[in-house]
């Protein structure tokens, strides 16, 4: 997306656990709950998009400062990934495999309970880009980590040099990167909430640093 595209500011979503759309990168999702089956179909008919949020407890909810979705025990993490639909299979019964692309992290501020599913006014988050020589010395620090992985971790380090082949743009190579290199929900929920391009390279370098 160019900068100047206009997102809307209401959209749908999925409140799924422990999943994280991390902008430039796909995820696949299988669609068969009923009321995002409704969702999928009217989001397909128009501008394809929609946003996947993490569910949380209420306590964490209330930690995070994250929104209660107004349906009974559903809450969602305040910062989520925003996607573009680009594959679906709608299979007969119904049910449907797409692949989601994301393209931007929101923060959710509220939802309308008028929907059957997951409406949500949002606010984009736009990156602080910082110093671009700073930048460039943390990416060239973590590549170069990345080349030592070694043991079990040599799969590891295979897929992050042959998948980030061509990820030219440090913002784009750093949501690529986080995605293949962090697992925890918290730390993706920590990623994901980053505005600061220098801070998600600090938490790239704080997890890889931790490999053996």
């Amino acid at each position: 997306m160019a900068p100047s595209f206009q997102f809307p500011k209401q959209l749908p979503g999925m409140i799924l656990p422990g999943c994280h759309l991390i902008p430039h990168n796909g995820l696949p999702l299988y669609v068969f709950e009923e009321h995002y089956r409704e969702m999928l179909s009217e989001v397909l008919d128009t501008h394809r998009m929609f946003f996947v949020a993490e569910a949380v407890s209420e306590e964490m909810a209330e930690e995070l400062g994250g929104v209660a979705t107004g349906r009974a025990g559903v809450f969602a993490a305040p910062f989520a990934g925003l996607g573009m639909a680009r594959v679906c299979l709608q299979n007969e019964d119904g049910t449907s495999h797409l692949i989601l692309q994301g393209l931007k992290r929101i923060r959710i501020l509220d939802f309308d309970a008028a929907f059957s599913y997951p409406m949500a006014s949002i606010a984009t988050v736009e990156t602080a880009l910082g110093d671009s020589k700073t930048l460039a010395a943390a990416r060239r620090k973590i590549e170069e980590r990345v080349e030592k992985l070694d043991g079990e971790c040599a799969g590891l380090r295979t897929d992050l040099l042959e998948g980030l082949q061509g990820a030219e743009q440090i913002e784009v190579w750093t949501d690529m990167m986080g995605a293949r290199l962090l697992r925890s929900s918290e730390v993706l929920r920590s990623f994901l909430a980053m505005d600061s391009l220098e801070g998600r390279l600090e938490l790239l370098w704080s997890s890889i640093n931790r490999m053996p």
